[in-house]
């Protein structure tokens, strides 16, 4: 298996899960975890319940990767109340790495920020 390889899964469906073949089922589970909490509306407990103190935050608008568990919980929880018809759309799940014994998980949302100005960012 291509460690680079990631496998898709729909927020849609359970079934776009369990057919997303050869990714870690470690990495689905945190994903339904994910997905039902964050319906649910439970947000903190979402958060608090899916970090080890060791996580790791890749954010595509920075370089470094956030590491502290308390920072990464500050950020996420600002995004949920900041944007607006915030919605998961698909999730990827990488194979799992023997090496350092980890699974890495993608999940892409979408949401809308009002400006200063009263227009909507998308």
């Amino acid at each position: 298996d291509d460690p680079w390889q990631w496998r898709m899964g729909s927020t849609a469906t359970e079934g776009a899960m369990a057919a997303a073949g050869g990714a870690s089922e470690v990495g689905h589970k945190f994903a339904r975890h994910w997905l039902e909490l964050f319906a649910a509306g439970r947000h903190r407990e979402l958060f608090e319940s899916c970090f080890a103190e060791e996580v790791r935050f890749l954010s595509p608008a920075v370089h470094s990767a956030y590491t502290e568990r308390r920072t990464i919980l500050m950020i996420l929880s600002s995004i949920v109340h900041l944007l607006q018809d915030f919605t998961y759309h698909q999730f990827y799940v990488s194979p799992h790495d023997p090496a350092s014994d980890t699974v890495g998980v993608v999940l892409l949302f979408s949401g809308r920020l009002q400006d200063p100005r009263g227009r909507w960012l998308s």
